[in-house]
């Protein structure tokens, strides 16, 4: 499974723009990690919204949409192969998440393959849509 994960989230590098659906995925096998249950269940993570002019993205969260939880948005190299991705660094601009980094890569049209880590242990899978 490790290797299809790998290959699937081989992007182009293009920057989103907009407000995304977000939908999580648990790794298979890894069950409900202290992570999940700490960050994304209290705030039902809905989506993002991405201002690629600044450089940065706001979460939006609950059931209503509140946009919050700011991040730095950079090309980088991922912490999963080592190829280039888009991360989502939480660790200058939030003091609730300052410990998460999200990565991602366009896998098509408008749709985006993620990962999220805890420090430098990757706990859930997630897409968003355009």
């Amino acid at each position: 499974m490790e290797v299809i994960a790998t290959l699937l989230f081989s992007g182009d590098g293009r920057y989103p723009r907009r407000r995304s659906a977000g939908h999580r995925h648990r790794r298979a096998g890894n069950g409900l990690h202290r992570g999940d249950r700490l960050i994304h269940q209290p705030l039902r993570l809905a989506g993002k919204v991405f201002d690629s002019k600044k450089g940065q993205l706001k979460n939006r969260i609950l059931p209503f949409g509140l946009n919050a939880i700011i991040a730095k948005v950079y090309k980088g190299p991922s912490w999963l192969d080592g190829n280039e991705c888009i991360v989502l660094d939480y660790s200058e601009t939030s003091f609730a998440a300052h410990w998460i980094r999200d990565e991602i890569r366009q896998i098509g049209v408008g749709l985006y393959l993620g990962k999220v880590y805890w420090d430098r242990t990757r706990l859930i899978d997630f897409a968003l849509k355009f």
